[in-house]
């Protein structure tokens, strides 16, 4: 595993976000700048989202979703795509109702830590953990559908992506495995159902009124 990772899967059984030094070092390079590079366990956007009701908000979600259904993640918003540096998000955060508008649209309240780092060298940045979802939690997935994004639709990371749910992702999505486990697996044994939309049915009869 390489050492980017190894330092965020710490944040995510720690369950707490580093010392400033200890952040910028994992997720920099050598040129001050933000490693280019997005992974399984980390993503990089340059605003908070302005609107807790629109697309992009959306799209916040959804990542937050793929990564508490899977091991947790972290998301690093201030940077720019192309520059890398920090310093780009002009959103005043609130993050109370930044979790309200989640647990009212995902029906739950995944475990999130914000920490706000301050560099004149990087850039400042607000880092979002996202833990991984408890045992007893259903997958996340929206109640209702935001624009392109529709409800009942699991969510995993795969790689620097979000993608949909497919069967080879069942173990991670509710057997809580290890991505490394079952990583190039094209299919699982065992006696669950075969199509995602089985899935989504049976959590449907179990979200209550």
């Amino acid at each position: 595993m390489r050492q980017i990772e190894k330092s965020i899967r710490k944040w995510l059984i720690d369950e707490d976000m580093p010392e400033a030094d200890s952040f910028y070092s994992a997720l920099t390079t050598e040129g001050n700048a933000f490693t280019s590079e997005e992974g399984q366990y980390w993503d990089f956007k340059d605003q908070w989202p302005f609107s807790l009701s629109d697309e992009y908000f959306a799209g916040i979600a959804r990542l937050i979703c793929a990564f508490g259904n899977g091991l947790g993640g972290v998301i690093v918003f201030g940077v720019h795509d192309r520059k890398r540096d920090g310093g780009h998000n002009k959103v005043l955060i609130n993050f109370d109702k930044f979790k309200q508008a989640l647990g009212q649209l995902l029906g739950a309240y995944p475990n999130l830590v914000l920490k706000n780092y301050a560099s004149e060298t990087y850039g400042d940045v607000n880092a979002l953990l996202v833990c991984a979802r408890q045992q007893y939690v259903s997958p996340y997935r929206f109640g209702k559908d935001i624009g392109k994004y529709k409800a009942d639709t699991f969510w995993v990371r795969a790689g620097h992506e979000v993608s949909e749910a497919t069967p080879s992702h069942f173990p991670i999505l509710f057997c809580r495995a290890d991505y490394e486990e079952f990583e190039g697996r094209s299919g699982v044994e065992g006696s669950l159902p075969p199509k995602s939309s089985c899935i989504k049915a049976v959590c449907r009869t179990d979200r209550g009124p």
